[in-house]
């Protein structure tokens, strides 16, 4: 394995502070904070988060405020959105010694969090009526110990999540009593994605929603509905927002075709029922659609693509005249009577053409060379996407990196993508420390990341927990096999879309694959 080499740069960048405007109920003053948001649980009740960075002096301050009713307050960092691997910030009155108390907690798996073995909060200020509970704190942007904290990012936008509680049990909120929320503490990053005027001005909305499907009491279900592009002029999507209808949606994929598949028409989704054991479907369909398009996994969010660039829908670079959108329901309790009314995703298109096409590129390990072993908690296994792939399939400028997304299923628990330029590791192109199945959610690039370069090898690791298992567990469709796929996003749209070079195929797998090695390259890009 190649050594780590980490190089930390401290960048001066002092904090625009001026008045937020803020409730007047709010018991601290809130003019030395540069920014300020409203929490909003599912329920609606509201939690005031204000902050201030000095990234100079590695330090963040934040002030939470909640009229709830709450005797506890909650305020985390989640990589995912999901309370696994969360870093949590808990404020109460401790009845044992009648004080006000800020404890810095870890959330190992979905539960009650536990007390950090290291303290690594400041309590400046509380403030608990009957009404309400709010408190002041600092604590650094990048803690020393990351083994149970979060760094804090200042580039890119963090996912905070948010809870309070009645009474000090803090096994578990009640519904309707947490929140998750995507905030950008300092930085430029959403006013480089925001939608300009004039793209407002000339977008339209296309629906890419299923009709209403009547899913099988069967633990797989693929469903794909296809669409023609044939007669719709070139325009690029620039934002896309998940449209969910049912609680068995795993995810979405949107694939471009060349000619249409047999046996699919665009008027009505074909479903097919995936065995487990064999892979083989209940109908003579076959997904024969050649890129990867569009993603959506359980959990995840919307996107809103930079300013400089879109993706591209219609008579495309591609030179593709259909979209075929796949629904992957799981259904693991063989419910019966269930109905999905229409999934799906919202684009929204611009005939505002920006300079740039976006793509995505397929890294990681193909799913007929995974094969992993019973009874073992934790265990990894590795993709690579080799310099024989990328010097043929990127540009010589290489290619901008605007987000990652890790997919692997219920045993998948951490993952990462090394970057090696020149026998040199960068910093990883992605890491995922605590993967939740349930929160499939894109890891934005910061604006400053190096650009993915012809030569450069990305090695990604899928690392899973089969303590439970008493056979082996093969990669596959189902949500009961397992997948390694790290989907990373870009632009311009370059020849290769495909990368896979598994460099540790088991022998018993009997692999087609070619020594492993699979560059998927396109000669119109």
């Amino acid at each position: 394995m190649f050594t780590k080499l980490f190089l930390t740069l401290c960048i001066l960048i002092l904090p625009t502070v001026f008045a937020v405007s803020a409730p007047q109920w709010v018991p601290f003053k809130t003019d030395a904070y540069s920014g300020h948001q409203t929490l909003t649980t599912s329920s609606n009740k509201s939690i005031e988060l204000f902050w201030s960075v000095d990234v100079a002096a590695n330090q963040v301050e934040f002030g939470v405020a909640s009229k709830n009713g709450a005797t506890w307050l909650a305020l985390g960092l989640s990589e995912s959105g999901s309370m696994q691997g969360a870093d949590i910030w808990l404020g109460y009155t401790d009845p044992t010694i009648g004080k006000f108390v800020l404890e810095d907690r870890f959330s190992p798996s979905v539960g009650a969090p536990i007390l950090d073995k290291k303290q690594d909060v400041t309590l400046l200020q509380s403030f608990q009526t009957a009404e309400l509970t709010a408190f002041t704190f600092k604590r650094s942007l990048t803690p020393c110990d990351l083994s149970q904290d979060s760094k804090i990012e200042t580039e890119v936008p963090n996912h905070f999540i948010f809870a309070f509680g009645t009474d000090n049990n803090f096994n578990k909120h009640l519904p309707g009593r947490n929140g998750i929320k995507e905030i950008e503490l300092i930085g430029n990053y959403f006013t480089n994605i925001n939608i300009s005027e004039a793209d407002q001005k000339n977008s339209t909305i296309f629906n890419m929603v299923t009709k209403k499907i009547e899913i099988p009491a069967n633990d797989t279900t693929y469903c794909y509905t296809l669409y023609d592009l044939s007669d719709m002029d070139k325009s690029h999507i620039i934002k896309e927002v998940p449209v969910v209808n049912s609680p068995l949606l795993h995810h979405l994929v949107g694939y471009l075709c060349d000619t249409i598949p047999a046996n699919i028409t665009t008027t009505e989704p074909i479903c097919n029922v995936i065995d487990p054991i064999t892979q083989l479907s209940d109908s003579d369909f076959q997904n024969t659609c050649w890129r990867t398009y569009l993603l959506w996994g359980k959990g995840g969010e919307g996107r809103t693509y930079p300013a400089t660039a879109g993706k591209p829908l219609g008579r495309s670079a591609y030179g593709t005249q259909y979209l075929l959108l796949e629904s992957h329901y799981a259904n693991p309790e063989l419910l019966t009577g269930q109905v999905d009314v229409g999934s799906g995703l919202e684009l929204t298109l611009t005939k505002n053409l920006r300079p740039h096409d976006v793509g995505i590129l397929f890294a990681g390990r193909d799913q007929d060379v995974i094969l992993l072993e019973p009874g073992n908690s934790s265990q990894s296994i590795y993709g690579r996407c080799g310099l024989q792939c990328t010097e043929k399939g990127i540009p010589d400028e290489g290619l901008t990196i605007t987000a990652t997304f890790f997919h692997m299923h219920k045993r998948g628990i951490s993952g990462e993508t090394q970057w090696i330029r020149n026998g040199i590791e960068l910093p990883p192109l992605t890491t995922r420390r605590y993967y939740d199945f349930n929160f499939q959610i894109s890891q934005n690039a910061p604006l400053s990341q190096e650009k993915l370069m012809p030569g450069d090898t990305l090695i990604t690791r899928c690392t899973y927990d089969t303590s439970k298992d008493t056979k082996p567990v093969r990669g596959g469709f189902t949500s009961d096999n397992e997948m390694c796929i790290n989907f990373i996003e870009y632009y311009p749209v370059a020849p290769l879309f495909h990368c896979t070079d598994t460099i540790d195929i088991p022998a018993q797998l009997n692999s087609t694959v070619k020594d492993g090695l699979f560059c998927g390259i396109t000669k119109n890009g």
